[in-house]
């Protein structure tokens, strides 16, 4: 697989993480709970994004 086929994967995988965050704020539920989506959501897309900008 190509760097930048991975590395979009992984910002896809982070925004469905980021968007499950979201729902959880929304649904009030714990911030513990949105933080670590949050952050794990972040680390994703973020990992993803340097992928596709430096090997690609």
């Amino acid at each position: 697989m190509s760097a930048s086929t991975s590395g979009l994967l992984l910002m896809t995988v982070g925004m469905i993480f980021l968007g499950g965050a979201y729902s959880f704020y929304k649904q009030k539920i714990t911030w513990v709970a949105q933080l670590v989506l949050l952050l794990v959501g972040l680390a994703f897309a973020g990992y993803g994004f340097y992928l596709v900008l430096n090997y690609s």
